[in-house]
C-alpha cells in the first residue's frame, strides 16, 4: 500500500505508460472490456494501484511494457487484491521468470527463444523443417507467449492448469506446453505451403481452440512425447 501511495504522489515516466496499456488488456474479458469496468477504475482494489506501485519497485531496469500489465491483470482476476496481485507480479518478474526478461533489451527473452529453436529442431524435426523451408521465424509468434505466460493467447480451461504448473515448476512449463501444442497442431500447419498463410495460423490457432478438455487432455499426451528433461 505504501507503493500505491508513492505511486499517486511521485510522478513516474513508468505510470503513464501504465495507463495507456490498461485499455489494451484482457479486451475480451468482461472485467476489462469497457473503459468503465470496475477493474479498470483507478482506487485502491483495482489494476491501475497495483501497475502503478510496481513501477517503484526496487528492481533495476525493471520496465512495465504491456506484457507485466497482463501478468498483473491475470493476477488481479484470480486473486482479486490488489495488494496480492502485486506481489504476484513481483515473484513472477523477479523469482520465476530469468533476470532481465522485462528490461529494456530483454536479453533473457531473446535468448528462450533461442533455446525454443534448438527444442523444435530436436522434438519436432518435421516441422522445425517445414518453418526453414518457408523462412517462418516462429519467434514472431512466441515471444509474445514467453512474455505473458500464454496469457490472452489459450482459453482459460487450458491457461489456469498452465499457470498452476508455471508457478510451480517454472518457465520450462512455458517451453513445454509451446511445443506440446505445436505437437498438437503440427499436421494441420504442414499442410499449409504458403509463408503468410502460417504465419497468420500461428498468430490464432491457440484461440480458435474450441473443446478446451480435449485440447488439455491431448497437450498432456503430447507433453509426455516433447518431455524436457534438460530444462
Amino acid at each position: 500500500m505504501q507503493l500505491c501511495e508513492k505511486s499517486r504522489t511521485a510522478p513516474n515516466p513508468a505510470s503513464r505508460q501504465v495507463q495507456l496499456d490498461l485499455h489494451r488488456t484482457l479486451t475480451t474479458n468482461q472485467h476489462f472490456s469497457s473503459p468503465s469496468s470496475p477493474a479498470l477504475q483507478p482506487h485502491p482494489s483495482a489494476l491501475p494501484s497495483s501497475s502503478s506501485a510496481a513501477s517503484f519497485w526496487p528492481s533495476p531496469g525493471i520496465t512495465l511494457p504491456l506484457a507485466t500489465a497482463r501478468l498483473a491483470a491475470l493476477a488481479l482476476l484470480v486473486l482479486q487484491s490488489d495488494e496480492d496481485a502485486f506481489w504476484c507480479l513481483v515473484a513472477v518478474v523477479e523469482a520465476i521468470m530469468p533476470q532481465d526478461y522485462y528490461t529494456k533489451n530483454l536479453v533473457a527473452s531473446q535468448a528462450d527463444q533461442r533455446v525454443l529453436k534448438d527444442f523444435m529442431a530436436e522434438k519436432l524435426p518435421r516441422l522445425a523443417s517445414h518453418f526453414e523451408d518457408h523462412n517462418i521465424d516462429v519467434s514472431l509468434v512466441t515471444f509474445n507467449w514467453f512474455l505473458v505466460v500464454f496469457v490472452e493467447s489459450l482459453p482459460s480451461d487450458i491457461l489456469m492448469p498452465l499457470w498452476d504448473a508455471f508457478l510451480y515448476e517454472g518457465t520450462k512449463v512455458i517451453f513445454r506446453y509451446t511445443l506440446a501444442l505445436f505437437k498438437y497442431k503440427e499436421d494441420d500447419i504442414l499442410k499449409i505451403h504458403d509463408s503468410v498463410e502460417i504465419y497468420q495460423y500461428l498468430r490464432f490457432f491457440t484461440k480458435t481452440v474450441s473443446n478446451a478438455r480435449y485440447a488439455l487432455a491431448s497437450t498432456r499426451l503430447n507433453l509426455r512425447a516433447v518431455t524436457l528433461s534438460e530444462v
